[in-house]
Formats: C-alpha cells, structure tokens, sequence
C-alpha cells in the first residue's frame, strides 16, 4: 500500500484548479514491503518450508512469497501477514491535510510506482474513478498479473 497526504493551506495559490490535482505537494509515503521471492529473506522462508525459489519465484513460478489463495504452493507460500501499524487521517497528517491512501496488488505495484498511484488518484473525484485509473494505467503499462485496487480518500 501506498499512502500520500497534501497541506491544503499549500493549495491557496492554486485556487483555480481541484486541490486534489497538485501533485508537486503531495507527500508520498510507502507503507507495507513486496513479499516476492526475489526477496533474500522472503527466499530464505520458502526454503525453510521445503520450499525452493528459481528464477525468483516460488516454484519457478509464484513471485510472490506470501498469499492467501495459491493453494498449490502450499505450504511453501505464508499466509501469516507482515504488518506495521500507520496513523492515518486527519489527525496523522494535520487537521488541514487531505490524504489518500492505495492499496494494490502485485500487479499494479511491478508496473505503476507509488507516486504515480497517488498522482492518478488525486486526479480523479472518487475512489472508484481512482482505481479504475490506477488499474487501466497499469495494464496499459504491460503487466502481466492480475490488477486490483482500492482507493480510499480519508
């Protein structure tokens, strides 16, 4: 997930656009970690489940090192989460900050940076505007996973 908030009191000379649409005052912030194979220490817990990574992947096929479906890679792929814990809304950023925050998976994240999933959904009036646009971006871009997203305007 990725999370971006702007000061709306930076805004004021911007008056004739949407507040939402000034990128260059948004404040990105990356907040959970890819769980791929390529990962050394994501590699080292599929083969310690009896697991192997070839090619960077789980089984020369999964690139992904943690999932909830996949059953066919377990018990080498973990469904146990790694978390942290993010304040988040107008308290976390300042009581006059708008935030967004982008949660995708794999898909979106291998082709669309973090700062261009914020750019993308402050350009649109809704979350699901939002992340229709983050998605079609990303296929565009060439993935070749599958592509969700949810956008949240908090």
């Amino acid at each position: 997930a990725a999370g971006g908030y702007r000061d709306t009191d930076a805004d004021a000379a911007h008056e004739e656009q949407r507040p939402e649409a000034v990128h260059d005052e948004w404040h990105v912030k990356r907040l959970t970690r890819d769980h791929k194979a390529s990962d050394r220490g994501e590699a080292a817990m599929v083969r310690a489940a009896g697991g192997i990574v070839l090619f960077g992947r789980v089984q020369a096929q999964l690139a992904v090192s943690r999932a909830v479906g996949d059953l066919e890679f377990k018990p080498y792929v973990s469904v146990v989460p790694e978390y942290t814990c993010t304040p988040l809304g107008a308290d976390a950023a300042g009581d006059d900050a708008s935030q967004v925050l982008v949660v995708a998976c794999d898909g979106v994240w291998d082709v669309i940076s973090d700062e261009r999933a914020v750019a993308l959904a402050a350009d649109e009036s809704s979350p699901q505007e939002a992340a229709d646009a983050i998605v079609d971006a990303a296929i565009a871009e060439g993935t070749r996973d599958n592509v969700t997203c949810m956008v949240l305007y908090l």
